[in-house]
């Protein structure tokens, strides 16, 4: 692969963790604002679901115990091995843009904070549209307010008149977009953002320690905050700047 231009001049600071699933994944959701902002949003929808299900962009399936009625396959591309352990035997990696899946054969077509990785979202959209039967449903999540990561290969933040613009552009119509989470979702997440950084970073021993000592006095002020966070999650506050949107559109 052709090294990315800004390889070279970009570092993501605080490295991201390891995607759960299963049970590990619904106890960290009550610990990561973030991902259960995602969690909530899709989980009943994922678990309603039949049919032939195709998940884009999967890395190593973290929703995929979700789908307990659906004939379930998972592709990637092969770029993702850099940011996952190590290939699994139960997806079909791709290289391109165009998916190894057949015209009109999915019921339903679903991936999860995968577009802003995407340099050409609309094209990618235009492929689920492509390989949904008439009337199959797209569900997918976009971040709003999210930080930078999977550097260099995060390009966008997504507004819902942008998603509709790109599903339209696409041809999918009855398009849903709901946020996920609210203004005080976000402004808790970032405060939590700040210890998660220093925590993650790459520092010499002296600031490492500071930095434990800082977090462990602020410990209830930050489960305070993480609270209030999860609470938020009910609809308090406004929902024009949420950590981002879930949406679901059929073909």
């Amino acid at each position: 692969m052709t090294p990315h231009p800004a390889a070279d001049i970009i570092r993501e600071k605080a490295r991201p963790l390891p995607a759960s699933t299963g049970t590990a994944l619904i106890w960290r959701s009550f610990f990561d604002l973030k991902l259960a902002s995602v969690f909530l949003s899709i989980r009943r929808i994922l678990a309603d679901t039949k049919g032939h299900v195709l998940e884009v962009g999967c890395g190593n399936q973290p929703y995929r115990f979700l789908f307990r009625d659906a004939s379930y396959r998972a592709i990637d591309h092969l770029r993702s091995d850099q940011f996952i352990p190590a290939r699994r035997p139960d997806v079909t990696y791709y290289e391109g843009d165009v998916f190894p899946v057949d015209d009109n054969s999915q019921d339903f077509v679903f991936h999860s904070e995968v577009l802003e990785h995407v340099e050409d979202p609309e094209l990618l959209l235009r492929e689920c549209y492509r390989v949904l039967r008439p009337e199959g449903c797209l569900l997918f999540t976009a971040p709003l307010n999210y930080r930078f990561h999977y550097v260099p290969y995060d390009y966008f933040r997504y507004t819902p008149s942008g998603l509709r613009l790109l599903l339209a552009k696409a041809g999918f119509k009855n398009v849903s977009v709901a946020p996920q989470g609210t203004d005080i979702t976000t402004a808790c997440h970032k405060v939590l953002s700040i210890f998660f950084r220093w925590l993650r970073e790459d520092v010499g021993l002296l600031p490492r320690l500071t930095r434990l000592l800082l977090t462990a006095a602020c410990l209830p002020l930050l489960a305070a905050v993480h609270i209030v966070g999860l609470l938020s999650l009910l609809g308090a506050g406004s929902p024009d700047d949420p950590l981002g949107y879930r949406v679901v559109a059929y073909k």
